[in-house]
């Protein structure tokens, strides 16, 4: 049996079939050997390819966008059996999410989740509130961080004390480990886009 990679016009390794995964999707999803070289790739993934948010190269390798650390490389966590996520900054108006876990059972093989998000669409924290247990007064607060909206706003918006939201936002850091409204809108948002890749 012949173990080269067949590829498209592009040089790009075919497009998977696993009907359970990929039918309709618009995540990419990409099946990946130790080395990172591509063995399987969706419809969506070879759309990232082509627009070169993701790039692929004529060793069939997959190339994600650089990081500032090394641990922040979702395939430094993935490596070590955990699941790796990381959002890359494309533009001011989108991000590239990209989640890399090890499949059970095939020590040496990789599944990526990636998709490109826009920033300036509605954010859904149902799955912030769930997780990390956050009441629904506090969930209202939340909300209002979301979107970096200063605490004297939110307090008149939801006929609230000043000292009622930041206590209510001083509780929501400690349950979600944010030191400071920036550090939990990034939080926040990254959540939320990684949220959307989980199925």
């Amino acid at each position: 049996m012949d173990s080269a990679i067949r590829t498209d016009r592009y040089g790009v390794p075919p497009i998977c079939d696993y009907t359970a995964w990929y039918d309709n999707d618009r995540t990419a999803r990409l099946v990946a050997a130790a080395d990172k070289s591509v063995l399987a790739m969706n419809q969506a993934a070879h759309g990232l390819a082509l627009d070169g948010h993701i790039r692929i190269d004529a060793q069939h390798r997959l190339h994600l966008p650089p990081t500032r650390r090394a641990a922040d490389d979702p395939f430094h966590h993935a490596e070590r059996g955990r699941e790796g996520r990381h959002i890359y900054q494309l533009s001011n108006d989108f991000v590239l999410a990209v989640i890399v876990a090890p499949i059970r059972h095939k020590t040496s093989e990789f599944h990526i989740s990636a998709a490109k998000v826009e920033l300036n669409r509605p954010v859904d924290l149902g799955s912030i509130v769930k997780e990390f247990g956050i009441t629904e007064c506090e969930g209202l607060v939340l909300s209002g961080l979301a979107k970096a909206v200063c605490p004297k706003e939110i307090s008149r918006s939801l006929g609230l004390s000043i000292h009622t939201i930041r206590s209510h936002q001083r509780s929501i850091y400690s349950k979600i480990g944010a030191k400071s409204s920036a550090e939990a809108q990034r939080f926040i948002l990254s959540m939320c886009i990684i949220s959307q890749l989980i199925v």
